[in-house]
């Protein structure tokens, strides 16, 4: 085989190489964005996950919060009029309870 030949075929071999290798290298650094990329969605994600979780516990407690005070108000009126018809009727409720107990 003549020797240009066999020049020609080295660097035909060196060019596939360095194509090869631009490749593999162009391989590895895809792999490298898409971990890095699958890294920061997941931090993403788990942090709007967490900061909805958040909220939703916060607003659980605004509710359960204004709820009790609403509750709170209900009883208070509630035990007022009751104590305010106690006071009116004590003594009718105490005397009609003692004539049904003398018949």
């Amino acid at each position: 085989m003549p020797d240009h030949m066999i020049r020609k075929l080295i660097e035909i071999d060196k060019s596939a190489r360095q194509k090869v290798e631009a490749v593999q290298k162009e391989k590895d650094n895809l792999e490298e964005f898409l971990a890095t990329a699958r890294r920061t969605l997941l931090r993403e994600e788990t942090e709007k996950t967490e900061t909805a979780i958040r909220e939703a516990l916060a607003k659980g407690e605004r509710e359960k919060v204004e709820k009790t005070a609403r509750l709170a108000a209900d009883f208070d009126e509630t035990m007022k009029n009751l104590e305010t018809r106690y006071a009116d009727n004590r003594d009718a409720w105490i005397d009609s309870l003692f004539q049904a107990c003398l018949e």
